[in-house]
């Protein structure tokens, strides 16, 4: 008999970890909330950043996909605010070998949602710090 009465743990949340990213996702939240508006039509203000010109949808699709995997995003919380050696990535993610932790890095790299810092090391990449609380404040539950 399962005796185990605790409520599980939520999943940390990438913004509470630094106070840029708080805020960034407070930002996000502000225009998610403004879209919102003029979609609906309570807001007639027109929100000039949603100019999709020119935009291929494909390769949208496959850079969000790129998040698409919980270990992804903790890399990106792990290197958030400084470089992170590939062994403490895998340390600090529970996983068992470093070739575990280079596949979704590639995802990650290829996509340039971090970059390479050195020595086996890698950072958040601080140009797409935006699009990704964007991303995640938009989908937060």
């Amino acid at each position: 008999m399962n005796t185990n009465t605790s409520t599980p743990q939520s999943e940390p949340n990438l913004a509470d970890s630094d106070p840029k990213l708080a805020e960034l996702s407070q930002r996000a939240v502000e225009a998610g909330q403004a879209l919102h508006n003029y979609v609906t039509g309570q807001d007639a203000t027109p929100i000039p950043a949603l100019n999709f010109s020119g935009m291929s949808f494909q390769l949208a699709a496959n850079d969000i996909s790129a998040l698409g995997h919980p270990i992804r995003l903790q890399i990106c919380q792990l290197t958030a605010n400084e470089p992170v050696s590939v062994k403490d990535l895998v340390d600090r993610l529970g996983m068992g070998t470093t070739g575990q932790v280079y596949h979704h890095l590639r995802t990650l790299l290829d996509f340039e949602w971090v970059e390479n810092a050195g020595r086996s090391s890698y950072r958040l990449n601080p140009a797409r710090v935006d699009a990704l609380a964007l991303i995640l404040s938009v989908i937060k539950r």
